[in-house]
Order: structure tokens, then sequence, then C-alpha cells
């Protein structure tokens, strides 16, 4: 197992939704008692690369869950939705050194949410916060330029969305953050910062790719594809999803 620490994935985390019969299985569509209503499906999968919402570079330790449940277990929110869009995330400035701070930036990607699995429920809409790296700013808050041949280690926001384009099947299991008040999303949202495992993204031919992990350690245990090299179905995490 890894140790946790700050990290993209510490930190990081009405649309559309496929219909049932598209990627869902039958106990997805089921759900539970007080899920949000499934509404109107793309016209087909969209394309996902996860490469792109992850930083380059990053070497962060982390915990791995042996299954989905035991996943579940580690945050109050479990849910099953479509990628609507991205924005700005907030920003927080330390370690003040000659008048000068490190702005570590994050991200916020809008999920219409059709199912809520976890010990909390879910509204309708709920943003994911991921970090995407740092830089610096002077005390008037404008980006410090570096020299010649050399760029912070930030990802775009438009390399973002088209890494998880909007309409694209999420799951998302996180734990619930304070909106922060320079935040885009509304003061009321609930906003979530995925654990490990915890973003989970259909690709176009409906197979399963985690967002924020390698394979190696994302399909482990028994969670779907652990047995077959990483091969396995948005359907079949969306019906462990809802054994939960």
């Amino acid at each position: 197992m890894r140790t946790q620490r700050n990290s993209t994935v510490a930190r990081a985390a009405a649309g559309l939704a496929v219909l049932c019969a598209m990627s869902m299985s039958t106990a997805a569509c089921a759900g539970n008692a007080g899920a949000p209503t499934t509404i109107a499906a793309p016209v087909e999968r969209v394309d996902v690369d996860p490469t792109l919402l992850q930083l380059p570079g990053n070497d962060s330790q982390y915990d791995v869950a042996s299954s989905v449940m035991a996943a579940m277990a580690q945050a109050e929110y479990t849910v099953t939705g479509t990628v609507v869009g991205w924005q700005e995330g907030p920003a927080e400035i330390s370690d003040w050194q000659d008048g000068q701070g490190a702005r570590s930036l994050t991200a916020l990607m809008e999920v219409a949410v059709d199912g809520s699995y976890g010990s909390e429920q879910a509204p309708s809409t709920v943003y994911v916060e991921l970090w995407r790296g740092e830089d610096a700013v002077d005390e008037s808050g404008a980006q410090v330029p570096l020299g010649k041949n050399r760029a912070y280690n930030v990802l775009p926001l438009d390399q973002l969305a088209q890494g998880a384009p909007a309409g694209a099947r999420v799951v998302v299991i996180g734990t619930r953050v304070p909106v922060a008040t320079a935040s885009a999303a509304p003061d009321s949202a609930t906003v979530l910062r995925p654990i490990a495992q915890g973003l989970w993204f259909e690709d176009a031919d409906g197979s399963l790719v985690n967002g924020l992990l390698p394979p190696e350690d994302a399909f482990v245990g028994t969670w779907p594809g652990a047995d077959s090299g990483g091969r396995a179905t948005f359907a079949e995490l969306v019906d462990e999803v809802a054994k939960g």
C-alpha cells in the first residue's frame, strides 16, 4: 500500500446522462431510494483521454482500495452522472518569500448526477475538484514570469476539457469540501474531492478508464478489470457501485 499525502488525488475530486440501455446495468437503472432521476442521453459516447487529466512528473503517494466497496467506505459520496463542463476552481496562495507566493490551482468539473449511492445523498449537480498544479504570483496576484523556454507545470483548463469532455459518463467517489469564496461554483454547491480511485470514466468503446491513476494502481484486488489486465466496461463498475 502507498501512503497518502497532499497531492493531485488528495486534492483531487441540467447536463446529459446515458440511457440505461446504452451504458448502465439493470441494477444501476433501478438505483436506490431517493436517487436523482435519470435524465436525457447523448446520442453517442465520447472519447476520454485520462492522461490529459494527470499532472506530468507528479510522484504523489496514496492508498489504494482492494474493492469498490472498500473505496466507497472511504468517502461519503458516490455518484454516477455525466460531465457538463469545466471551469476555473479556487486558488490558494501560500509560502510567501521575497514578495512571491506559491499558488495552488484547481479546476471544477460540473457533473449532472443521475445516481447517488453513498452514505450522503447527492443533489442533481455536483462539482468535482481536481488539482492543476502550482505557479507563483507576486503581491498584486499576477503570475511571476519564468525564464526563457521555461513554463509552469500546470494543466490548462482546455486540456482538461479535452481529456474528459462534456457528455462523458463518470463515476465519482469522493468527500465533500467547502465551497471556496473565490470559486465559480454556487455558494450552496456540493464540491467533491475524489479519493485515489474515485474518478472513473466511460470511453467511447464503453470501456472503463481511471482519471487519476495508472492502470496498475487503479485495477487491483476485486475491482472490475483487475483479473483481465484492466479490461472492463463502465457498466461493470456501475453494477458494483449499485450494490453499495
